[in-house]
């Protein structure tokens, strides 16, 4: 399927990255080097934040693209009717 489609984002825990050298696959990065040329990528997650920021970063020097990403509350809505 086509990145930005509901269904293709894959689930991930929200991400923090405190520092350059948090930039990690394990963090959510899915490409570049953090330079201005190719910077780090970021991207295709589905991150359910009921209890956490969706996305942090802070501390670092490098660059960075955030891009079709789902930041999202994980606790559902209900509504009732009378």
């Amino acid at each position: 399927s086509v990145l930005g489609t509901a269904s293709s984002y894959k689930p991930h825990v929200p991400i923090y990255i405190s520092g350059d050298s948090s930039f990690t696959s394990a963090n959510g990065v899915t490409g570049g080097t953090g330079t201005t040329a190719d910077p780090f990528i970021i991207e295709g997650w589905d991150i359910a934040a009921a209890t956490a920021h969706g996305i942090s970063i802070q501390s670092t020097n490098a660059y960075f693209i955030i891009r079709n990403v789902r930041v999202h509350s994980a606790v559902s809505a209900t509504t009732e009717s009378s």
